[in-house]
C-alpha cells in the first residue's frame, strides 16, 4: 500500500475510534471538531503510520511486531500521563494493575491490538 493511502486509512481508522470510542475526555481539555478530540486523532493517525514505518525492523516473527507496539504504546502512555500530565476523566484503574492505559477493558483491547492489526492489514 502506498504511503498516502497508509496516512488516510490511519486517519479514517483513527477519526472513527475517536468519534466512537466516547472516552476521550481530558482533565486538561482539548479542542474538538464536529465533536472528535483533536489531540488523540492526530495522535493515533501519526501512531499508527508512523509504526507502519518502523515495524518492518521487528518482522522477523510477528510476536516481535506486537511487542515493540505494547513496549511503545505502554512507554507513550507512561510519559503522557506521568511527565506530561495527559490524563482522562473518569479515574480509571490502569492495565492488570498498573498505573498505565486508563481507560475501559475495550479500549485497553484496542490499544494493545490495532497497531500490530494496521501493520500487517497494510503492509
Amino acid at each position: 500500500m502506498k504511503d498516502n493511502h497508509k496516512l488516510l486509512l490511519a486517519f479514517v481508522i483513527s477519526a472513527v475510534w475517536v468519534g466512537t470510542a466516547g472516552i476521550y475526555n481530558y482533565i486538561n481539555g482539548y479542542s474538538t471538531i464536529a465533536g472528535i478530540n483533536i489531540f488523540p486523532l492526530l495522535a493515533w493517525t501519526a501512531g499508527l503510520y508512523i509504526f507502519t514505518k518502523w515495524a518492518p525492523h521487528f518482522d522477523k516473527k510477528p510476536i516481535y511486531v506486537f511487542l515493540v507496539w505494547w513496549i511503545s504504546i505502554l512507554f507513550i502512555e507512561y510519559v503522557g500521563y506521568h511527565l506530561l500530565g495527559i490524563q482522562l476523566t473518569g479515574g480509571r484503574a490502569g492495565i492488570l494493575g498498573t498505573d498505565l492505559l486508563h481507560v475501559p477493558v475495550f479500549a485497553q483491547y484496542y490499544y494493545m491490538l490495532t497497531g500490530p492489526i494496521f501493520y500487517y492489514l497494510t503492509k
